[in-house]
């Protein structure tokens, strides 16, 4: 699998990743595997006069977010241990409400949806049309559509998502929504997503239309210090990248994830059609791509791409990113379209070209593109010790949790 199996570093990878990759295989007859991260950094600090309110079953919990809701909010919910499934999207619209497993732990307490399958109508998870929403320590899966979804168009902000796990969505898994025809001033502001993990666990997605983070109308969001694998699509067409800001973004960090095997890790901007223009004022704007590591196997994923685009893109600036790619495609970095300018890209090592593409513009300095193996999968090593990752790829238990 890799380039020098004698290698001591390059040995222990292929151990920990070989089983994670599965291709165009089908999916429902794998056994799931499931990123095993140590859970150490802090919970969020609940603030004074906040109401507390602890739960253990599905009703318990469902009367905590009908007060909630209905007291204007400024309510912490503690979750026990055990899974969760409300049977429908819980909708959040008082500011201020929190969920937090009573453990710490998201590998204990887990809120599921309707299953990871095409649905008609929207079944998310969460659908959180207010700000001040927390997410900690809790794992979220199987949704037919996404596990979050934050309004801009309701102008819901200052999310966080933190300490948490996100995966097996048929859709996008945190999607921030946007109304650019009717409310295109209406944004998301100051989301934070870190210390989380962002998952398929059969190895690929179900379906292309599906991505991580998936964020139009944010500005000042950061996302830090999670870890993002297997976003890929198993046909018709690419996935979404594992994290993209687009449409009236701006300002937002992305920096110090990590991402295995993901179609396209990281996006910044998305090209649009001349109507929808009209009521834009940019595709992206500033921003900053840092210190990421990014590796893609050559798995017979059948859309792997880039590790980090800019496609219509101002004032971005990427570096300090370590990017390997073992597949076919030429580019590890593009900036793409004549509305890509005033771009920094510096110090970023890859083994893969760093170039543009339909007339985009960019500042390069300091760049290298001869990376080799062993370098890069001591950084990776460095970076999932930093992140606490035990392992990459271990069977998930096949027991129900209680509810």
């Amino acid at each position: 699998m890799f380039s020098d199996p004698s290698s001591t570093m390059l040995q222990k990878f292929s151990k920990v990743l070989i089983g994670s990759n599965l291709g165009t295989e089908n999916t429902q007859n794998i056994h799931p595997k499931t990123i095993v991260k140590e859970f150490s950094s802090f919970q969020t600090k609940v603030p004074d006069g906040f109401v507390i309110d602890v739960v253990n079953t599905n009703q318990e919990l469902k009367r905590a977010i009908a007060r909630a809701n209905k007291n204007n909010g400024q309510t912490a919910i503690y979750l026990q241990d055990g899974n969760y499934n409300l049977g429908k999207t819980i909708r959040i619209v008082a500011n201020d409400i929190m969920f937090l497993s009573v453990s710490g732990n998201p590998y204990k307490t887990s809120i599921s949806g309707l299953g990871m399958k095409q649905t008609k109508g929207v079944h998310n998870i969460f659908e959180v049309r207010a700000d001040g929403f927390v997410l900690d320590g809790i794992l979220l899966t199987d949704a037919p559509n996404h596990l979050i979804q934050i309004a801009a168009e309701d102008n819901a902000s200052r999310p966080i998502i933190r300490n948490c796990i996100l995966q097996d969505s048929y859709e996008q898994m945190l999607k921030v929504s946007y109304d650019q025809a009717s409310r295109p001033k209406n944004i998301s502001y100051d989301g934070v997503v870190e210390q989380c993990i962002f998952q398929y666990t059969h190895g690929i997605a179900p379906y292309y239309y599906t991505g991580g983070i998936d964020a139009l109308g944010a500005k000042g969001w950061r996302v830090e210090n999670n870890i993002f694998k297997d976003i890929a699509s198993p046909s018709k067409h690419i996935a979404q990248h594992a994290v993209h800001f687009w449409v009236n973004a701006s300002d937002n960090i992305v920096s110090h994830n990590i991402f295995i095997d993901n179609d396209r890790s990281i996006g910044f901007g998305m090209k649009q059609s001349r109507r929808q223009v009209e009521s834009l004022d940019y595709f992206s704007q500033g921003g900053i791509i840092s210190k990421n590591v990014i590796y893609h196997s050559d798995n017979g994923d059948p859309f792997a791409d880039t590790g980090i685009i800019l496609e219509a893109s101002l004032d971005t600036i990427v570096k300090d990113n370590y990017i390997y790619m073992q597949h076919g495609y030429p580019r590890a970095i593009e900036y793409r379209f004549k509305e890509t300018r005033n771009a920094i890209i510096e110090n970023n090592n890859t083994n893969r070209l760093i170039s543009s593409r339909d007339g985009g513009t960019a500042k390069l300095s300091g760049n290298k593109n001869n990376l080799n193996s062993l370098t890069f999968f001591y950084k990776l090593e460095s970076a999932l010790t930093t992140q606490n990752i035990l392992h990459l790829a271990q069977p998930v238990n096949g027991e129900s949790k209680n509810d």
